[in-house]
């Protein structure tokens, strides 16, 4: 179900980006959007600023109440998988949805989608089953390498969002201020 959700809404947020002019300064502009904010994401789980805290993107509470409440009743892992994407308030799903719109393409938006929740099912689950044994401490500072590598994912894109500008850049036609003088 997650896999699913993940993927489906990968494709709305692509198809989303196709009816938005989609350059590659655009492209760059997302994956630098999505950079600045896992790095927000990895220094809010590192607890370095204060004003940090409050830097999460939820559903409204009364849609969350709904879904949630839904997903009480039916206690079936098929749609608690499915509305997994539209639950998790997690920094780095939000992230590959504005990358998945950058792209421009539901099927690339799907895929970059489909890729991320393969690519964390089973580090997640495996994370979830060795994390019971973990004291309280060994946690803590899980969490904090956790942080950090999330802030290097974030600059990674954000190098990636800064080849797309400047590359964007080099393939814009030449205009009159652009060309070179003739001597």
């Amino acid at each position: 179900g997650k896999v699913i959700s993940y993927s489906a809404i990968g494709a709305a947020f692509g198809l989303l980006g196709a009816a938005i002019a989609i350059t590659p300064q655009i492209r760059g502009i997302a994956a630098l959007g999505a950079s600045l904010f896992l790095v927000l994401y990895g220094l809010r789980m590192l607890n370095v600023f204060e004003f940090l805290r409050r830097f999460v993107f939820r559903l409204p509470r009364s849609l969350n109440h709904q879904l949630t409440d839904g997903m009480r009743k039916q206690r079936n892992a098929l749609v608690t998988g499915l509305l997994s994407g539209l639950l998790l308030g997690c920094g780095p799903l939000q992230a590959m949805y504005i990358m998945a719109a950058g792209t421009g393409d539901p099927e690339q938006g799907a895929m970059i989608l489909l890729m991320f929740s393969l690519g964390t099912l089973l580090p997640l689950w495996g994370f979830g089953m060795f994390a019971t044994l973990l004291s309280v401490n060994a946690m803590r500072q899980l969490v904090k390498v956790s942080g950090l590598l999330i802030i290097v994912m974030g600059l990674m894109m954000a190098q990636r969002g800064m080849m797309f500008i400047k590359g964007g850049q080099m393939n814009m036609p030449m205009t009159h201020d652009s060309m070179p003088m003739a001597h």
